[in-house]
């Protein structure tokens, strides 16, 4: 349990290093909202948000992974870059040593291998959790993440999922993340 919190917390940090950097712009040409995954510049990604919140997002794409005592974490995380400082996180663990292959994972599951997935939409401002997957009880699947392609220095892939309020956000509406999209650079 240590170790995930620990795991939890790195990111929480990667995290705030990234928002204060001075990148250029994710997605170079924003008038196609048609955009393909092809399309996606490297370190670029983008999603639709409805429920609580009514709005397509684009922001920046990275991810890492870590190795501990054959666990592999993969964190693959969209800052917005509007300047209205959210993020989107998703975290899988699971049993090995190498990166995962492509594939179909659910996000709120549970049991397995991976063990889990979970996405986590945030404040990156107070570092606030608005709202998260069910990650805290029995398998309940809200959608998938798909990796088209992955290597040690790039993430493709899709996404669609449901997150709830977080226990401390107040809000009772869920929210609705459709089309997502990334092309995830590895973070250094």
């Amino acid at each position: 349990m240590k170790n995930i919190i620990f795991y939890i917390l790195i990111a929480a940090f990667v995290l705030c290093l990234h928002a204060c950097s001075d990148s250029t712009s994710a997605v170079e040409d924003e008038e196609n909202n048609d955009e393909t995954l092809v399309d996606m510049q490297p370190g670029s990604g983008a999603y639709s948000l409805t429920g609580a919140i009514n709005r397509d997002v684009t922001g920046f794409a990275d991810f890492y992974y870590v190795v501990e005592d054959g666990i592999v974490f993969l964190v693959m995380y969209i800052t917005e870059e509007s300047g209205n400082y959210f993020d989107l996180e998703f975290t899988m663990a699971y049993k090995g040593s190498t990166l995962p292959a492509a594939g179909t994972f659910k996000v709120g599951q549970l049991s397995g291998n991976p063990e889990y997935v979970y996405g986590v939409f945030q404040s990156l401002e107070d570092e606030s959790i608005l709202y998260c997957t069910d990650w805290v009880g029995a398998d309940n699947s809200s959608g998938t993440l798909v990796i088209t392609e992955i290597s040690h220095e790039s993430l493709k892939g899709t996404f669609e999922f449901e997150a709830k309020p977080s226990f401390d956000n107040g809000s009772t509406e869920t929210l609705t993340f459709t089309n997502g999209r990334f092309h995830a650079r590895v973070w250094n």
